[in-house]
């Protein structure tokens, strides 16, 4: 908690492109949870039930049955600006309300975000910091930055 509030009153806050990969933190930020900003302030993401929905930022926040604490949105960034990859953001909008095998070990909101990000939903990426090098290749990303959303 004393993190978000650092990151959020010290570090340049951004706003996300179509295509910026999200993510927040869960669990006092022992684990992650990931998403596709899509515009409008609308998130893509896979939640654990299986179903592949737009959420709000607060509604992404909101994990865990509202014990999540998290108060910041981390966006995909080079050099302190946002970076983005519009075809992950297509693929995402096709994927909007289809229900798969939710697994938090085989097929969770990293290896969906991924496979937005390639076009390759069936990967390897199951643990953020694998998601994360996978944001890097693809789309330059050398940073997070929290979301300005105010």
């Amino acid at each position: 908690m004393v993190d978000g509030f650092i990151n959020s009153t010290i570090k340049d806050l951004v706003k996300p492109k179509v295509g910026s990969i999200v993510h927040c933190g869960l669990l006092m930020n022992q684990i992650e949870h990931s998403g596709i900003y899509i515009g409008h302030n609308k998130i893509v993401h896979l939640d654990g039930s299986g179903r592949i929905e737009i959420v709000s930022p607060k509604k992404f926040l909101d994990r865990l049955d509202g014990m999540n604490l998290a108060t910041n949105i981390y966006v995909s960034c080079r050099n302190g600006k946002a970076v983005a990859s519009k075809a992950a953001a297509e693929r995402a909008k096709l994927k909007i309300g289809k229900i798969v095998n939710y697994s938090v070990y085989s097929n969770n909101c990293h290896m969906f975000v991924s496979g937005c990000l390639t076009g390759h939903f069936e990967n390897k990426d199951n643990f953020f910091s694998s998601l994360e090098e996978t944001v890097e290749k693809e789309i330059d990303m050398n940073e997070w930055r929290v979301w300005d959303l105010f």
